[in-house]
């Protein structure tokens, strides 16, 4: 895709599902924060392969998709806990994968989800938060 489609995204009234696989950058070139609107239509956010390495981008990838319930970041360079604590504006989440990345249990335990189905690799629990423990 070419740069600067993230703001594009708030003009999507029908969809639901964002996938996007193989990606090498989220978005070279996102607008300005302050310029970004939300699609609050988008489900699920679903990132595979893609390389997730610059932060302003996913900062406004996840800003863009405030109203998610739904994440799935599978085999994702460059994803951290540093990145995901931009998911934390997300505060619908209820289901969350983790697969192939680098994000840990501090990354998942500092964002504000209430309930939420975690997925990393093949286990899946079910957490009341924030009573979080491992």
């Amino acid at each position: 895709m070419d740069a600067g489609w993230i703001a594009t995204l708030s003009f999507c009234g029908n969809l639901k599902t964002l996938r996007r696989i193989s990606c090498k950058k989220v978005d070279p070139s996102p607008r300005p924060i302050e310029h970004l609107g939300s699609c609050l239509t988008i489900e699920t956010l679903h990132l595979q392969r893609c390389q997730i390495r610059d932060k302003e981008s996913a900062n406004a990838l996840f800003l863009v998709c405030v109203a998610i319930r739904d994440i799935v970041i599978q085999d994702c360079w460059g994803m951290h806990n540093e990145m995901f604590a931009f998911a934390s504006i997300c505060r619908r989440v209820k289901f969350l994968s983790l697969e192939g990345t680098g994000i840990g249990k501090k990354g998942v335990k500092n964002n504000p989800y209430e309930y939420l189905t975690l997925c990393i690799g093949s286990q899946c629990l079910i957490y009341e938060l924030p009573d979080l423990h491992y």
